[in-house]
């Protein structure tokens, strides 16, 4: 009851709203009486505080001024000093005023609600005992939904599972084809890598064949023309023999003419 009446107010409410759920639960109305207290003492030292700092700058714009200004500024400063004083005992009362007129309307809210207490359970057991029969006749309703809702997802399990045993067996068959296909392009590679062995290791066997042929025939021309050129050294030879030997027989012919002719002398 205590809660309801400090949740009643204008500042029950802002103090309240500073604290969580968590924070409420670890609290007694007591405890948050004494918060709203604290709220309340914080707030008028923070107003104090407000109208001293104020003082304080007034004071310090005051001494900037010129000397023959500061018994004006001291008069004003007074006379606002008082004025301010006078509009926080107005604040305060008028605080403590509303604080009071909110307590009193807590209160009267807390007597009527008690007032309406017994037509409340009245009211709310006439509730329970028709909504017992509500209840009663949804869970019924709500059985027969379940259990027609269990069938519908049963069925469905059931195509999903079916149609999971597809999806499997499609996926089986296409990497079955897929591993086919591999298979065969991998033989038929391997295959064609055995044909082009083949075919280079025979064009290798073809150009031994025609270089050995190539080697035996330049050996043949080679022998050939060594011959040919011995042959031509050996008539070369010949003919020059032949040439010098007829050489010596005209050399004594010559001599044999000389000869005859100094005898005739």
């Amino acid at each position: 009851d205590k809660m309801q009446q400090i949740s009643q107010t204008a500042r029950g409410k802002k103090m309240l709203s500073k604290l969580d759920e968590e924070s409420l639960k670890k609290l007694d109305a007591e405890q948050i009486a004494a918060k709203e207290s604290e709220e309340l003492q914080r707030e008028r030292k923070e107003l104090q505080s407000k109208l001293k700092s104020q003082e304080k700058k007034i004071d310090y714009f005051e001494r900037a001024k010129r000397m023959e200004e500061i018994p004006l500024f001291e008069k004003y400063l007074a006379e606002k000093q008082v004025k301010d004083k006078e509009f926080w005992e107005a604040q305060e009362q008028q605080r403590i005023e509303t604080a009071i007129t909110e307590r009193k309307d807590a209160v009267a809210q807390q007597e009527r609600l008690k007032r309406m207490y017994e037509d409340r359970d009245v009211f709310l057991e006439a509730l329970k005992k028709e909504r017992a029969s509500l209840y009663v006749e949804k869970l019924k309703k709500f059985e027969v939904a379940l259990a027609e809702e269990r069938k519908r997802l049963l069925a469905h399990r059931c195509e999903m599972r079916r149609q999971e045993r597809r999806r499997q067996w499609l996926r089986e068959k296409e990497e079955e084809r897929m591993r086919k296909e591999e298979e065969i392009r991998r033989a038929k590679e391997e295959e064609e890598r055995a044909i082009a062995e083949a075919l280079r290791k025979e064009r290798e066997a073809e150009e031994d064949k025609r270089r050995i042929q190539y080697e035996k025939q330049r050996a043949k021309e080679e022998e050939a023309e060594r011959r040919i050129q011995e042959e031509r050294e050996r008539l070369a030879r010949e003919v020059a023999a032949e040439n010098r030997e007829k050489g010596g027989d005209k050399d004594r012919d010559q001599w044999r003419r000389g000869d005859r002719g100094e005898r005739s002398e």
